[in-house]
């Protein structure tokens, strides 16, 4: 009898802790990454395109935005305001979807004073059936349009809507562009999804398709999250080893100020480099550098950190100007 509580007692404790685990929230991939005492790059992140037929323009924007909120939070970039980003594309007669040259990237990149410019699109979001579409009751109201108002009296729906069980399989393609060459620094297909997600239609007939369905941005963010996720802990592996470079903000007798202080990280008494980057020919239909030819011009270090700026006393060198690049140096 001792031996079968004690039996029982373990499979009720198993069993707790199994249901315990799954109740508890999984740590995401980006939360994963080791802590990071680095200066932040300066990234900008242009307007995903969206390639599916779900969502039009709104699924391209929120995943534009989902991956400027994961960006920040793995606390390694620093990113340019979307305001600012929208606000120059817009001065160079340049489209938000991300379909640009590298040579127009890198251009629009030394503008907005970033180190790596971020592209991507939508390029899968696709649905898989799992059982009937049933007609939805209540009233529901959706970004592609309300299918019903209870506030003005309405108490049938102006459009049937049908609800249904699926599985939903996203994927998005990612670019990160170098500014200073123009190349395309790293690229990226990452997926996500989510199973048995109810996803609402707008006719009983539709198959289980992107286009048939009502967009729903709560779906939409919890299927492109993963993929999200997976794109930025590449990403921020691929830059962890490559140096720290801003742009000079202005140029004194014997000191610079240079873009980026304590929202980078940037550190009192650090070594910098002064840099001149040259493009030695371009590709004619990519437009990307086909070499670049780097002379260090100066030396200094760091000696005062405000909040977006460094001032860098200058102890060699001169004759900068506002194209040059200012490179931390590794002690």
């Amino acid at each position: 009898m001792r031996l079968q509580f004690r039996l029982f007692g373990l499979i009720f404790g198993l069993a707790y802790l199994t249901a315990l685990g799954c109740a508890m929230p999984q740590q995401s991939l980006v939360d994963s990454l080791p802590t990071y005492h680095g200066t932040k790059k300066i990234v900008a992140v242009l307007e995903f395109g969206n390639a599916t037929d779900y969502g039009a323009d709104q699924l391209g924007r929120l995943a534009s935005n989902m991956m400027i909120t994961t960006l920040s939070r793995s606390e390694r970039f620093l990113l340019v305001e979307k305001e600012r980003v929208d606000q120059v594309l817009k001065e160079q007669a340049l489209g938000r979807t991300g379909a640009l040259d590298p040579g127009t990237c890198a251009k629009v990149g030394q503008i907005l004073g970033a180190q790596y410019l971020i592209m991507g699109t939508v390029s899968e979001f696709a649905f898989r059936e799992r059982g009937k579409k049933k007609p939805v009751e209540e009233p529901t109201d959706r970004a592609a349009g309300v299918v019903g108002d209870r506030e003005k009296g309405q108490d049938q729906l102006k459009d049937p809507i049908y609800s249904k069980k699926v599985d939903i399989q996203t994927m998005i393609d990612v670019r990160a562009i170098e500014v200073k060459t123009g190349r395309v620094l790293w690229a990226d297909q990452a997926e996500g999804g989510g199973k048995n997600v109810r996803v609402e239609f707008r006719s009983a007939s539709d198959q289980a398709g992107g286009g048939g369905a009502v967009y729903d941005e709560t779906t939409a963010r919890k299927t492109l999250q993963p993929a999200i996720d997976r794109s930025v802990y590449d990403l921020a592996l691929v830059v962890k080893d490559k140096p720290w470079e801003s742009k000079i903000a202005r140029v004194g007798d014997d000191k610079i100020y240079m873009v980026g202080g304590r929202d980078v990280g940037a550190r009192l008494k650090s070594d910098v480099n002064i840099l001149r980057i040259e493009p030695r020919g371009t590709d004619p239909t990519t437009g990307e550098a086909l070499e670049m030819r780097e002379e260090t011009i100066g030396r200094g270090e760091i000696v005062r950190v405000e909040e977006h700026y460094s001032v860098v006393h200058i102890e060699e060198g001169g004759g900068f100007s506002f194209d040059d690049l200012v490179r931390t140096v590794d002690k």
